[in-house]
């Protein structure tokens, strides 16, 4: 499906990282309005990443909740209409493990379901996104392990895959001394990389779901932004 109305009618993302022209959720909300069957459920596969770190906010008793997902505070409360893997984690929760091994098989379980759609759907975007975020994340969770002389307890997510790939990159962005700095170099990396995948059509499925990629990234850097600390934190 194209989306030309749709495309035409969100405004231009900054080309540098930056606030959002408008709110994020006023951009979701036009984004749920206009698509249906395979792209409503990529898109909501692509939010995962909003109600898996509320989820694991939850597991680990912290009483923040981000609205900007597919799951209401009331739907994880009482477990009610969860993605499966959610679900899944949840009722999972007394297995015994140490907090930081739940939240990494939580988010481990989490980018499998991401793929799983994106292989069920053929979105080689939501895939190759996927992957990136997994890829970065273990990167990241190298190079602070390092940092902190704890190379031998590193947590990754499905056995590592990916890290080596963005080794540089994350090295590349953790040069700078300042945490904020090192947030803005990152983001900038993943927005590049997410350019490349959106592809030649410009009102294609994959360049919406770019679209709201870039937008969930830039919606960080709002005025009432996150501490820098948090913006650099690997899982959540």
């Amino acid at each position: 499906m194209k989306y030309y109305r749709l495309l035409t009618s969100l405004p231009p993302l900054p080309e540098t990282v930056a606030p959002l022209p408008i709110g994020l959720s006023e951009i979701l909300a036009e984004v749920r309005a206009d698509v249906e069957g395979r792209d409503a459920r990529l898109m909501s596969a692509l939010l995962w990443l909003i109600d898996t770190a509320n989820a694991e906010r939850m597991f680990l008793g912290q009483d923040v909740f981000d609205p900007r997902g597919m799951l209401t505070r009331e739907q994880l409360e009482n477990r009610r209409d969860l993605p499966d893997f959610i679900e899944d984690f949840l009722a999972g929760e007394d297995s015994g493990l140490k907090p930081q091994a739940s939240v990494e098989r939580l988010w481990t379980m989490c980018f499998e379901a991401m793929v799983d759609v994106a292989e069920q759907h053929g979105s080689d975007f939501l895939r190759e996104y996927a992957l990136m975020e997994i890829g970065i994340r273990n990167a990241l969770a190298r190079v602070r392990a390092e940092e902190s002389g704890h190379e031998g307890e590193v947590p990754q997510i499905l056995g590592g895959e990916g890290a080596d790939a963005y080794s540089a990159l994350v090295m590349r962005a953790m040069e700078a001394r300042d945490p904020a700095e090192r947030a803005k170099r990152l983001d900038s990396e993943k927005i590049s990389y997410i350019k490349e995948l959106e592809g030649i059509d410009p009102f294609s499925a994959d360049a919406l779901m770019a679209y709201v990629a870039t937008a969930l990234i830039l919606d960080q850097w709002k005025k009432e932004e996150l501490s820098p600390d948090k913006l650099l934190e690997v899982f959540g």
